[in-house]
Parts: C-alpha cells; structure tokens; sequence
C-alpha cells in the first residue's frame, strides 16, 4: 500500500471542525468565539426536524449527543 492506512473522510473533517472550535473556544476576544458556541434560548421554533446547530454537530463527532 503506497499510503498506507487512509482514515474515512469524514473523520477528518470532525477532527478539523474540533480543532476549529478549540481554537474558537481559547479566543473568546474574537467575534467567531462568541458566535460559534451561541445556542438561541429565544424565538419561534419552525415547524417540522430542527435544525442542527455547530454545537448539535459537535456532540455528534466526540459522541456526547448519545448521553445527553
């Protein structure tokens, strides 16, 4: 095998959308640090699937959702 073991595609993005919200997380001075981690506590719900937010997505790749 030339390259030996290649890991999912999807795996690396969940590991790039990590990274990314780690570094969000230790640079709250910076506007995407507040935005990123903002869940609405107001507002009308729309009818229908809701939609996923960043954070829904984060449970999902570090598998917290399944205990929440």
């Amino acid at each position: 095998i030339l390259h030996g073991v290649l890991s999912r595609v999807s795996d690396r993005v969940a590991w790039q959308r990590l990274g990314f919200a780690g570094y969000c997380y230790h640079h709250q001075q910076l506007p995407a640090g507040h935005l990123m981690f903002l869940e609405p506590t107001h507002g009308y719900r729309h009818p229908g699937r809701p939609s996923m937010t960043f954070l829904d997505t984060l449970r999902g790749d570090t598998g917290v959702a399944k205990y929440c």
